[in-house]
């Protein structure tokens, strides 16, 4: 599996799999933590733009085939933050196919500066990564893009490791980030003053 920046050629399949992902949210009792279409086109321009959105490329010779059964995120519905159901015509082409996207920066999060019923485990640099979608039909991508993310954060000094926050009914990803050993940390607020139960992992 290739992790790598992702561009605007990417868009109709970072689109599908975030459409999906939308759609299987719903259907697990998560129906407002990416209502109204987020992530917007707009905000992944910008990700992209900006040099912080990924996207994982499933090799040919990989085992994350299309229409296996199972995987929500890193490897089972119980592993991933989101997941999008594969469908006709997601063939795998020569060149591998996108089968996970995230954004990832080691920046300040100005929705992490407050965090309520609880603290962050210490004030470091971090990174942090958001809008983690796989496609149905793969095997340990949420798994393998946050430890990623986890080891590009600490390769770039950021004594804070990794910071990610999840809406209290994602149970997918609270399985995954405590499966990875994560720490929860408290509550922070996004932009639009919803609650998230935040994670770090340093």
């Amino acid at each position: 599996m290739l992790i790598r920046p992702a561009t605007p050629a990417d868009f109709a399949r970072i689109n599908q799999i975030y459409a999906q992902a939308r759609d299987f949210m719903v259907r697990a009792g998560n129906p407002t933590q990416w209502a109204g279409g987020y992530p917007q086109q707009a905000m992944l321009d910008d990700d992209v733009a900006r040099g912080n959105l990924y996207v994982c490329v499933s090799e040919p010779a990989d085992l994350s085939l299309p229409g296996a059964e199972g995987a929500a995120a890193p490897s089972s519905p119980a592993d991933e933050s989101a997941v999008a159901p594969s469908s006709p015509g997601d063939e795998i082409p020569a060149g591998g196919r996108i089968d996970a996207v995230f954004y990832f920066a080691v920046e300040e999060d100005a929705t992490y500066a407050r965090i309520d019923d609880g603290a962050w485990l210490n004030d470091e640099p971090y990174g942090v990564v958001h809008r983690i979608a796989v496609a149905q039909g793969t095997r340990g991508l949420g798994t393998h893009c946050i430890l990623w993310a986890l080891d590009r954060a600490r390769q770039l000094g950021a004594g804070g490791g990794l910071r990610i926050d999840t809406h209290a009914q994602n149970a997918p990803m609270h399985g995954l980030l405590a499966k990875l050993g994560f720490t929860t940390c408290g509550t922070i607020y996004t932009y639009d003053g919803s609650p998230r139960t935040a994670y770090q992992h340093l």
